[in-house]
């Protein structure tokens, strides 16, 4: 998986598909798998990116969970992601902010 972002005024998220994928059937299928993937991990994307992920040719053999993880790890990589925090933290208890 591969990522390009600009910064931007608000966050556009865009998939793409080569020929290399397969044909119009698997290309679709694969950017539908991408864009489920990228649907949980909007509210935790930092700043207001230009994002476009290009599917490799092996990205239909990957399950869903996979390709989110991928996806997640390369946000985190770019630094784009907010930290999570566990519901049993302290700053979750108090709000997620650490400042109280």
């Amino acid at each position: 998986m591969s990522l390009v972002f600009v910064r931007a005024h608000a966050t556009k998220i865009g998939f793409s598909a080569s020929k290399k994928v397969g044909n119009s059937v698997k290309r679709h299928r694969a950017l539908r798998l991408m864009r489920e993937a990228v649907k949980p991990l909007l509210p935790r994307i930092t700043g207001t990116p230009n994002c476009i992920f290009v599917a490799k040719e092996n990205i239909l053999e990957k399950s869903l969970t996979d390709i989110q993880k991928a996806i997640q790890t390369v946000l985190d990589k770019a630094g784009l992601m907010h930290k999570q925090t566990s519901p049993d933290s302290p700053l979750a208890k108090r709000g997620g902010s650490p400042q109280g």
